[in-house]
């Protein structure tokens, strides 16, 4: 079972060390050949907790290509 505590609007403080953990779990669910939400409910995991988990690392991934801009209004 895999549990993930961020703070709400915390999206940007992803560790390197999480972020290679959650992109292991992005892969395993890939290859499960099971859609999102079935692999969530599978492993036990929060569907919204994971779609946040993703954005967040596309946003980490994305600022780092372009020098840490912050992402602009929603």
């Amino acid at each position: 079972m895999v549990f993930f505590f961020v703070k709400e609007n915390d999206h940007a403080a992803i560790s390197t060390k999480r972020s290679a953990r959650l992109a292991n779990l992005f892969e395993q669910q890939k290859q499960s050949g099971l859609t999102a939400v079935a692999f969530c409910r599978q492993q036990q995991i929060n569907v919204q907790t994971n779609y946040t988990r993703r954005r967040d690392i596309r946003l980490q991934r994305t600022s780092s290509k372009f020098g840490n801009r912050s992402p602009g209004p929603y």
